[in-house]
């Protein structure tokens, strides 16, 4: 119990210092790695906007929106979420979005449910 308790406070003073984008940004992806198959090039892509009325931002695509939290650190920016089966029944994963120097990004899903993951190669910038 102990343990969990560390865990919640220690999640909570890095949401406490969630950083605001300055900004929305516009996630471009052109290479996409499928669990263990071979890369292959995509057209995959998502804004990065401001948490409305709450910590963190979130990402937005055509079909979901997910909240995520940020680990401040310095050149990089590096954003974490996390879907839970109770609220998306099937589809609970968790993400990770790393972005580094404002530009060059990673991100990938991990799903629980069919235990792969999917990452995605490209880059975040500003958006007009």
């Amino acid at each position: 119990m102990k343990t969990l308790t560390l865990i919640s406070a220690v999640f909570g003073m890095v949401m406490a210092t969630t950083p605001v984008l300055a900004a929305n940004m516009l996630c471009s992806f052109t290479t996409e790695c499928f669990d263990t198959e071979a890369c292959q090039g995509t057209n995959y892509a998502f804004t990065l906007e401001n948490a409305d009325g709450q910590v963190g931002i979130k990402i937005v695509t055509e079909t979901e929106t997910i909240l995520m939290n940020s680990i401040p650190t310095s050149g990089t920016n590096i954003y974490t979420g996390l879907t839970s089966p109770s609220a998306v029944g099937t589809n609970a994963a968790s993400y990770l979005l790393t972005v580094v120097g404002g530009a060059a990004a990673i991100y990938s899903t991990h799903n629980f449910q069919g235990n792969y993951s999917i990452t995605y190669k490209g880059k975040c910038e500003v958006s007009n």
